[in-house]
């Protein structure tokens, strides 16, 4: 609009200039006829150098409305590069985010997992141990019992045998009295009670 208005304004300029020009021309046309044909090259002239000149300024404002479309496209340019490295860099920060999530993420399955059969391990242990444990009871108390029980039938059979010892003997010795008899028998009821007592 700028342009157009100076363009406007350069032109109404040259058409003031040309009529001057020709109120110039006729003034000296009624003061002198003779000087017609030279006031007419000298409206040729400024019609020539108004045309270059109108020729110069569409010319300048060529280049100046390039100028500002080279511009223009070179800073469009420059920003879809910029946008296009910012892309590119969010899309990098993301993908290293992802990656370092992800690594974080196997981690910590990894550690879970070992966590896991660590626990499995160290109940699976415990069990073993406690089967352990009880089987040992069991064999212990197991051999307790034979031992108190072959305890408790060694002093009875040994007392047995003792007794049928002591009768075979007397049964085997020489005919005695009946008080010696009698002591005999009472000798062998109290040892056989003390045996059995111890």
């Amino acid at each position: 609009q700028e342009t157009a208005a100076e363009k406007a304004e350069e032109m109404r300029q040259a058409f003031e200039d040309a009529e001057a020009a020709v109120r110039e021309a006729e003034e000296e046309l009624r003061a002198a006829a003779a000087s017609v044909r030279r006031a007419a090259e000298e409206r040729e002239a400024q019609a020539a150098a108004a045309r270059e000149v109108e020729e110069d300024h569409k010319a300048r404002e060529a280049a100046q409305t390039a100028a500002r479309k080279a511009r223009k496209e070179r800073r469009a340019a420059e920003a879809a590069t910029a946008r296009k490295a910012e892309e590119e860099r969010r899309a990098q920060e993301a993908e290293a985010l992802f990656a370092q999530q992800e690594e974080e993420r196997q981690a910590r399955e990894a550690a879970e997992a070992a966590a896991r059969e660590a626990e499995g391990q160290r109940r699976a242990a415990e069990a073993a141990a406690e089967r352990q444990a009880a089987e040992e009871r069991e064999a212990q108390e197991a051999e307790a019992q034979r031992a108190e029980h072959q305890a408790s039938e060694a002093p009875e059979a040994a007392a047995r045998e003792a007794k049928e010892q002591r009768r075979a003997a007397a049964a085997a010795a020489a005919p005695q009295t009946e008080e010696e008899h009698k002591a005999q028998e009472a000798e062998v009821l109290r040892t056989q009670a003390e045996e059995e007592r111890q």
